[in-house]
C-alpha cells in the first residue's frame, strides 16, 4: 500500500539539490527560528533554529530547510528527481497487487503541494519504491530493478533460472550519492536517527514522521501518525536496506524514536547472518554495465 513518507523523501530533495549543484553540505540555509508561513499553513520544526548547513538540515530533518531548498530547485525539478527515483509508477518487482504511489504533475500542484511534497506529504510512496530509491544512493547512483527470486532450480540443484541484476536507469552521479551517503551516515551518528546505530556497523539512514490525512475532517490529523526509517548498512559498502514503517503508533510518535530501534533490531541480527564484515572499504560500492 502507498503512504505518505515524512522526512524520509527529504533524501530526495537532497540530492536533487546536491546533483544540481544549488547546494553543498557546508551551504546555509535559515530555518526562520523553527516557524515559517507557507500560502496559508505555517510550517514548524521541531526545535528552534536560525542557520543551519545544509548537511544539518538533513541531519536535524528540519522541515523549513527541506521547504526552502525545495523552492530553490522548482516545481519542475523536483519532481523530475521524483519520477528520476522511481516515484509514481510501479518498481516491476515479481509480487502481485503492487502500486505505481501518486505523484501528481506538476500542473495539478497547488500553491503548498512543493511545500508538502518537500517534507513527504501530499505524496503517496510504497516502501518497495522507498527501499529502490535510497538503494540508488547506496549503489552509488544506480536505481536498479528489485527482485524477490535470485534462482530457481530443481529438486537435484540444477539451475534453471537465473536472475541477474538490471539497471533501470542512473538518477544521480557517484560523487552526489558518496556525498549525500556521509550525510546520511552522520544522521545516524548525531542526527534524528541515533537510535538506528548498530555498532560496530557504520549506518546511514533518514527518519519520518507524517501526518495522516483524515477524510472526514478533510484535513490532516494531529493525533494520528505514520513513524518511519529507511537505512543502508554498511554505510561504505552497503549490502542491506532496511524500511521500517509503523501506521499509527501509539504514544510517542517520531520515526527516529518508534522505527529507528526496529531498523536497529533486524540489522543487528541480519548483518552477521549474511556474514558482512565490519571492516568496509572506503568507498561505495558501484554497479557496472557492460
Amino acid at each position: 500500500d502507498a503512504y505518505e513518507p515524512g522526512s524520509t523523501l527529504k533524501i530526495v530533495i537532497a540530492a536533487a539539490a546536491l546533483e544540481e549543484k544549488l547546494m553543498t553540505p557546508s551551504s546555509l540555509v535559515f530555518a526562520e527560528n523553527g516557524r515559517m508561513r507557507v500560502a496559508n499553513t505555517v510550517i514548524h520544526d521541531h526545535e528552534k533554529s536560525g542557520w543551519l548547513t545544509f548537511a544539518d538540515v538533513i541531519r536535524r530533518s528540519s522541515n523549513i530547510g527541506a521547504v526552502k531548498i525545495a523552492t530553490r530547485l522548482g516545481e519542475e525539478r523536483v519532481h523530475r528527481y521524483l519520477r528520476a527515483f522511481g516515484f509514481g509508477e510501479r518498481t516491476e518487482i515479481d509480487l502481485p497487487g503492487e502500486s505505481a504511489g501518486l505523484v501528481k504533475s506538476p500542473e495539478a500542484w497547488g500553491e503548498r503541494t512543493l511545500a508538502s511534497i518537500a517534507i513527504g506529504q501530499g505524496i503517496g510512496v510504497t516502501a518497495v519504491q522507498l527501499a529502490t530509491a535510497v538503494s540508488a544512493v547506496a549503489n552509488g547512483g544506480w536505481l536498479m530493478k528489485p527482485y524477490i527470486v535470485s534462482a530457481i532450480r530443481d529438486r537435484q540443484g540444477r539451475l534453471i533460472a537465473q536472475v541477474s541484476p538490471q539497471v533501470r536507469r542512473r538518477p544521480i552521479t557517484a560523487e552526489t550519492a558518496r556525498v549525500l551517503s556521509k550525510i546520511l551516515e552522520s544522521v545516524v551518528r548525531e542526527g534524528t536517527g541515533r537510535r538506528a546505530a548498530v555498532p560496530p556497523y557504520r549506518v546511514a539512514g533518514k527518519t519520518g514522521t507524517a501526518q495522516k490525512y483524515d477524510l472526514e475532517a478533510n484535513a490532516y490529523s494531529s493525533t494520528r501518525f505514520v513513524a518511519s526509517f529507511v537505512g543502508y548498512a554498511p554505510a561504505r559498502d552497503p549490502r542491506l536496506t532496511i524500511v521500517v514503517v509503523v501506521d499509527e503508533p501509539q504514544g510517542e510518535t517520531w520515526g527516529g524514536v518508534v522505527a529507528a530501534p526496529v531498523f536497529r533490531r533486524v540489522a543487528e541480527q541480519v548483518l552477521p547472518y549474511l556474514g558482512i564484515s565490519t571492516h568496509a572499504p572506503a568507498e561505495l560500492a558501484l554497479v557496472t554495465t557492460g
